[in-house]
């Protein structure tokens, strides 16, 4: 066999065949650059087409005191140190950078240090980018994308440090600010796909005009993520951790929105600045995080929280706000305002609509003030379905009569009262309506009801005294779902022996109760509907036709137990299925079936199988996956039919049949372990590089049984094309067989396993290691191969590794793709 130094001098000669040369360092003379002598062949790389490849092993530096400028770096060796010193500038074409080891951007020094990527391009590997900034300066150290052609930063790479990173990058992996003593600064647009995160770690992340979409962005270890005064854009973003908005900064939301389970801080730093939080097209604000408004001077708009074009903005019912300053604008709520600084007001202006149950309070001491509206002398509230304007502990809730939509009547404090001799016949009226929620009391001083009171379900009012009357209604209603007109059955168990039939178009039977169906029970929905709103169904049909479906209704839980489900059935938002047996479904279940914000759940009680000849959909609707969620709850679901759409799944789900996320393109979540059996098919839709199906964590992936492609939007193959499919911490197993349409010339499928992700690349059959390229890496990895006999080194596949491989596989690298 040939030797490895033999098979290099084959790797240089073909390199240079093809005049590009490649230059491998040597390290003979010294540790510097710019020494010929430290290259073979002797000389240096600085001018564009040539490359630098550094795979010598053992422990040592490289020293760059020049400015080179070449079309690739290749560093291999993870033991090697590359570092550029102060007041030069490394720029790199179109190879990229691939690095296994450690490449540090500036030394120490206060004059600038840069690489530069000029023609796009992938910084890929497994090794790390240390920026080191030394002043007050952020561009000590900096890395830039300039041009056109974005930058990929693939997974398994970092860059770390303190700096600046400048331009147009596609984040794959993780950017993240770690120097206690400086901040890292990002500057530009960053389109975060499969796991890109922006991390401050002990330290701030400053975006000073940086545009992010997608992935994670997060503060850990008393570490911030810090909008500046050139402001940021978000938009289906998650966002963790501390996250801050300074004086005179802005930082806008777009469309879809943010998923926020953190702390969004505005007006961080106490600046007597404005801070501000835009929203500037319409977006939603999920998650369980909170946003804090934080004024500190006479001047309400210290901290805002504003829409702007027109946009309307969502709050989750997961989300908090609270502190003080101005909240202006257009808001659908669900959340909970509230007004919790004993120093300060939270002013409101505009119009907030919390038909959703949204909640307005004050708490120790805080106020929540409503400005007078200019036109109108007299005060007037003009209120729809919603949450209550709670009053708590010491706090009160002052109203300044701007009309709003949803909440509740609010009071002035007990210092703007008047008091008044009390006079029999004097009356306080109001005419708003009041909803009241699930389990909620409604406490009103100094106010008797002499007006109809209309409830479906138990709730609290207490009457206190009886100098005024109220004449508004009193209507408790379940949030997010129709008002319960009436009491509904009571609970019992019942035998039905003929059809339960719902035939009238566009309304619901309300189901409510045990339903044993064992002797052959049908609930139908024909052109009707049935809502499933509490109780359990065993055995039996459940169907819909002629447009009618069996849903579980908007805050219903109904369980099942040994059921089959034919035609139209699903669940709408904010409702339970629960599973305490194996389900047949021989038509289309859908979960979230009215594209509801509240979460839609299908949970299992016991190990549970859904089998039969029909379809499960997922609909998700917003950026929060769990929109449609099946949650295997501690059991197993075992799912023996396709499953489609988008959504989440937690605990442990096995799929048998087919996979097939997105109505066109779009992701699974996967929150536990998910198991691709042997008989499964991973249906995966190519739109784009940026637009394909995908199975995403934080959970864990088993794969096995066949992936099938196919191609949407009129997506045209080509080599170097890569799709991060299956994206998590623990990914195990291969895929047993991969089908897809044809490609073009010599172009083939390829997936590439690592433990955190199982990628498709489409590429040449010459690109070993699977990296979307064909250079010297893969020449290095096939010589692996062939110098181990392993049969994937079998090129000519004669069953045998000899020399006549080795030859194949050389003449088709050297031939390129």
């Amino acid at each position: 066999m040939f030797s490895k130094l033999a098979a290099l001098g084959l790797i240089l000669a073909a390199g240079q065949a093809s005049a590009q040369v490649i230059y491998q360092w040597d390290g003979q003379t010294s540790n510097l650059w710019n020494e010929a002598t430290n290259w073979v062949p002797n000389g240096v790389p600085d001018v564009p087409g040539e490359e630098a490849l550094i795979a010598v092993g053992g422990l040592y530096t490289i020293g760059i005191n020049m400015s080179p400028s070449i079309d690739a770096l290749t560093v291999v060796n993870p033991d090697a140190t590359v570092e550029l010193q102060g007041n030069r500038n490394f720029t790199i074409g179109t190879g990229g950078i691939v690095n296994d080891g450690l490449i540090q951007i500036n030394t120490g020094s206060t004059f600038n240090a840069s690489i530069t990527l000029d023609q796009g391009g992938t910084i890929g590997g497994t090794g790390r980018i240390v920026l080191v900034r030394s002043s007050s300066d952020a561009n000590d150290a900096r890395l830039v994308q300039s041009g056109a052609a974005p930058v990929t930063h693939a997974g398994g790479h970092l860059i770390t440090g303190s700096g600046r990173v400048d331009g147009f990058f596609h984040n794959e992996s993780e950017i993240i600010a770690d120097d206690p003593a400086h901040a890292l600064v990002l500057a530009g647009v960053f389109t975060q796909i499969s796991g890109g995160v922006l991390r401050a770690d002990g330290t701030t992340l400053e975006l000073s005009g940086a545009t992010i979409s997608g992935g994670l962005v997060e503060g850990v270890g008393g570490g911030t993520v810090e909008t500046t005064s050139a402001g940021s854009d978000f938009s289906n973003t998650e966002l963790q951790g501390s996250i801050g908005v300074v004086g005179n900064a802005v930082m806008a939301v777009n469309t879809p929105g943010v998923l926020n389970s953190g702390g969004v801080t505005v007006n961080s730093n106490g600046s007597t600045f404005n801070a501000t939080l835009s929203v500037q097209s319409d977006a939603q604000f999920t998650g369980s995080g909170e946003i804090v408004l934080n004024r500190v001077s006479s001047d309400a708009n210290d901290a805002r929280m504003i829409t702007e074009n027109g946009a309307v903005a969502t709050l989750g019912a997961g989300q908090l706000v609270r502190g003080s300053g101005t909240i202006n604008g257009d808001f659908v709520s669900q959340a909970a305002i509230l007004a919790d600084d004993p120093a300060q007001e939270l002013l409101l202006i505009g119009s907030i609509d919390q038909a959703g149950g949204g909640t307005i309070g004050a708490d120790g001491r805080g106020r929540a003030a409503r400005r007078r509206h200019p036109h109108r002398r007299r005060a007037r509230q003009h209120q729809r379905r919603g949450g209550p304007r709670q009053r708590r502990r010491r706090g009160h809730a002052l109203r300044r009569d701007q009309p709003r939509r949803g909440g509740h009547p609010q009071q002035r404090p007990p210092q703007h009262r008047r008091r008044r001799p009390r006079q029999r016949g004097h009356h306080h009226r109001q005419r708003q309506r009041l909803n009241l929620q699930r389990r909620n009391a409604v406490h009103r001083r100094h106010h008797a009801r002499r007006d109809r009171l209309r409830r479906a379900q138990p709730g609290l009012v207490r009457q206190l005294r009886r100098q005024h009357h109220h004449r508004g209604r009193i209507h408790r209603h379940c949030r997010g779902g129709p008002d319960r007109l009436g009491p509904g059955p009571r609970r019992r168990r019942l035998r039905p022996e003929r059809p339960i039939l719902a035939d009238q178009p566009g309304f619901d039977l309300l189901v409510k109760g045990t339903f044993d169906q064992t002797a052959g029970g049908t609930m139908r929905a024909d052109t009707g509907f049935i809502a499933l709103d509490d109780g359990q169904i065993t055995g039996g049909l459940l169907e819909g036709v002629n447009g009618g479906a069996v849903q579980v209704a908007a805050c219903g839980e109904m369980a099942v137990d040994t059921v089959t489900l034919a035609g139209e059935t699903g669940l709408r938002g904010n409702s339970s299925l629960i599973l305490r047996g194996p389900v047949t479904n021989d038509g289309q279940l859908t979960i979230n079936t009215n594209a509801s914000t509240f979460n839609a759940t299908i949970r299992a009680e016991a190990d549970s199988t859904i089998s039969g000849t029909g379809a499960i959909v997922l609909n998700q609707v917003t950026s929060d996956t769990a929109d449609a969620r099946m949650d295997a709850n501690g059991f197993t679901i075992t799912l023996a039919q396709p499953v489609r759409g988008k959504g989440r799944f937690d605990g442990t789900i096995v799929a048998q049949n087919e996979v097939a996320p997105g109505a066109s393109a779009g992701a699974f979540a996967v929150h536990g372990d998910l198991t691709l059996a042997p008989t499964a098919t991973f249906l995966v839709e190519l739109g784009s590089i940026s637009s394909f199906d995908q199975l995403v964590g934080p959970g864990t992936v088993a794969i096995d049984g066949s992936l099938e492609i196919s191609f949407i939007d009129g997506y045209a193959p080509v080599f170097g094309d890569v799709f991060t499919i299956i994206d998590g911490p623990d990914i195990t197993g291969e895929f047993a067989s991969l089908s897809g349409p044809a490609l073009p010339g010599e172009l083939v499928y390829r997936v590439r396993y690592d433990t955190d992700e199982a990628t498709l690349v489409i590429t040449c059959p010459t690109d070993t290691n699977l990296d979307g390229a064909v250079n010297t890496l893969d020449f290095l990895e096939y010589l692996n191969l062939w110098t181990n006999g392993d049969p994937e080194a079998d090129w000519n596949e004669d069953g045998t590794v000899n020399t006549l491989d080795f030859l194949a596989y050389l003449n088709a690298w050297t031939a390129g793709c």
